[in-house]
């Protein structure tokens, strides 16, 4: 995801366009594909004024048919956290 941000191919699923559309409607600043300098690690959407980042995570990130959250995506959320974000997926 991170290469896929700096070259400009993240795609953006529906639910994150709404959860950015309807936030930008509430007054609330939020910054679509942010990547944080220091872990170069992305969030889809994050609040700077909260320092809350929200991860809409589409079925690759899971386990089927289980539905379990991949390592690497339970990696990345606990170091999200780690250095301080709030993260909600």
């Amino acid at each position: 995801a991170y290469l896929q941000v700096l070259s400009g191919e993240a795609s953006t699923s529906r639910l994150q366009q709404d959860v950015l559309r309807y936030s930008a409607g509430l007054g609330v600043k939020c910054i679509d594909e942010y990547i944080d300098a220091g872990s170069g690690y992305s969030m889809d959407i994050f609040f700077p004024d909260s320092n809350l980042g929200i991860e809409v995570d589409g079925p690759y990130h899971f386990t089927y048919p289980e539905r379990r959250q991949l390592g690497s995506t339970m990696m990345k959320h606990r170091h999200l956290e780690q250095i301080g974000y709030s993260l909600f997926s």
